[in-house]
């Protein structure tokens, strides 16, 4: 069965059955990144405002970069939708990566997530030099399929 829907990828809108997501995105070897889901109505995306701040609350959580305004993400799923062809309604569904980048398992260089407890100085300069080099890439896709 083909794949309906269009696919955007770090700024590449493609058919469905066409878009790839790099091997060594960290989505994808680690599971790091964030996703919301939401639909449209009227090919409109329902709740886009809570739907973005949710996306990049779950960011902040991991320490991940978000690479883009809310305005432009917004045209890159409107620009989606269209490329997605003719569907009365869709899902949409973003996914934010930490990108490509080396293969690491140094425990020391991976992202801390943040606690509400306090936490010593030590652990809070790991932090930040966790963040700083795990941030600088990010990865974008946005699948469009229809809405059965």
């Amino acid at each position: 069965m083909a794949l309906r829907g269009a696919v955007y990828v770090n700024g590449v809108i493609k058919p469905a059955g066409e878009a790839v997501v790099p091997v060594y995105d960290h989505g994808f070897l680690y599971g790091e990144g964030v996703y919301e889901t939401l639909r449209t109505y009227n090919r409109v995306p329902f709740l886009y405002d809570r739907h973005q701040r949710r996306l990049r609350a779950s960011a902040n959580r991991i320490h991940l970069n978000v690479p883009f305004t809310d305005a432009q993400l917004g045209a890159s799923i409107d620009e989606t939708v269209n490329a997605a062809g003719d569907m009365k309604e869709a899902y949409i569904r973003v996914l934010l990566t930490r990108g490509v980048g080396e293969l690491i398992t140094i425990r020391a260089r991976l992202p801390i997530p943040r606690s509400s407890s306090s936490s010593s100085r030590s652990t809070s300069r790991r932090r930040a030099s966790s963040r700083t080099a795990s941030t600088s890439a990010s990865s974008t896709s946005c699948a469009i399929t229809p809405d059965r």
